[in-house]
């Protein structure tokens, strides 16, 4: 039998972001929340993985790719 477990984590915007002619976003999970402000149990902690944010430029065929690592983690930081 599972079990399923009820999260507080808050709706919250995405980050605005301004992106210039020739860039696509992929997706974006990029969410307005300090993680400085938060303490180590709260849930939206859940919101902090290593898929937050990808942009990619055709012309020039880079990708930008940013996330929280380690996962989850009140101890990570982002990352490129």
């Amino acid at each position: 039998m599972r079990k399923h477990a009820k999260l507080n984590v808050p709706k919250v915007n995405l980050h605005p972001l301004r992106i210039t002619q020739g860039w696509k976003v992929n997706y974006n999970h990029f969410v307005e929340i300090d993680p400085r402000t938060l303490e180590a149990n709260d849930d939206s902690w859940f919101l902090f993985t290593d898929s937050l944010l990808q942009l990619y430029h055709e012309q020039s065929s880079i990708t930008l790719d940013l996330g929280w690592v380690p996962d989850i983690s009140p101890e990570g930081n982002y990352w490129f």
